[in-house]
């Protein structure tokens, strides 16, 4: 069975929530240096009570399009579908970036 992966820009997200995302709680997470990888649960599963409305938004539009696994980038591109958040302090140099 093919599962479908979004690839968007982190900015999709505010800081403050893209910050307190968590390996060890729905949605789960895995986390890079310029970005994240985030599963999307089961609309039965996830408890969207308690998530803040832009992650909310984010879910139910993954939900909409079938996307089981998010991944977020800085460098990606944004969706028009979804609302933008600046960040304020994330600026190049404050960028950490792998090194061969």
């Amino acid at each position: 069975m093919l599962k479908k992966c979004s690839d968007i820009n982190n900015c999709h997200l505010t800081k403050e929530t893209f910050n307190s995302l968590d390996c060890n709680r729905e949605p789960y997470t895995y986390r890079y240096p310029e970005g994240v990888f985030l599963t999307v649960s089961d609309r039965s599963v996830l408890n969207l009570d308690r998530c803040p409305e832009d992650l909310k938004r984010l879910l139910s539009y993954a939900w909409e399009l079938g996307i089981t696994m998010i991944h977020m980038d800085r460098d990606a591109d944004t969706d028009k579908n979804l609302p933008t958040y600046e960040w304020e302090d994330d600026h190049p140099e404050n960028r950490t970036f792998f090194l061969d």
